[in-house]
């Protein structure tokens, strides 16, 4: 809603702008707390599929991180605290959160910028756009799940992470 209201308000470009400073900026503290305090309060409240995804996490976290951002329908602030947990370092967390918050940033601040158009074409525009933004995350999907399994077995291969190494 807000990155619509973003354009709406500022326009496609402006307002991706601004979403994305205040996402990123929210991201990285949610991030920091986790990091300082979360990892004593979720000890002994282990899920066996969260303790997948932190693994993972740990291994590859640029990768997992920015697949997780690419999904709409991932909680944004679920993400940060657990990269946070899970130690992924900041120089991974950082470009992968800025990075796969882009699509989705557009595409809903566009559909935003495209309500004061008031065009049939624009409409249909920004309509298509968003389909490609919510069909990207269901094409990676397997990829996610992939990334959380090879970690859970310990093997190696494409998708190794070297911003974590």
């Amino acid at each position: 809603m807000l990155s619509m209201a973003g354009g709406l308000a500022f326009g496609t470009w402006m307002g991706m702008l601004y979403t994305v400073v205040g996402a990123v900026t929210g991201a990285v503290l949610s991030f920091l707390v986790a990091r300082r305090i979360g990892g004593g309060f979720f000890r002994g409240k282990e899920d066996p599929r969260l303790a997948k995804i932190e693994r993972a996490m740990e291994k590859r976290g640029f990768m997992m991180v920015l697949l997780l951002r690419i999904a709409p329908f991932v909680p944004f602030d679920l993400v940060s605290y657990a990269a946070g947990v899970a130690r992924v370092p900041l120089r991974a967390f950082l470009p992968a959160t800025v990075i796969g918050t882009l699509p989705g940033t557009f595409a809903y601040n566009f559909i935003g910028a495209s309500l004061t158009k008031g065009s049939w074409r624009q409409f249909l525009i920004a309509g298509c756009v968003f389909a490609v933004a919510l069909s990207v995350p269901f094409l990676l999907r397997s990829k996610v799940e992939q990334e959380v399994e090879e970690t859970r077995t310990g093997q190696r291969g494409i998708g190794t992470d070297p911003v974590n190494e």
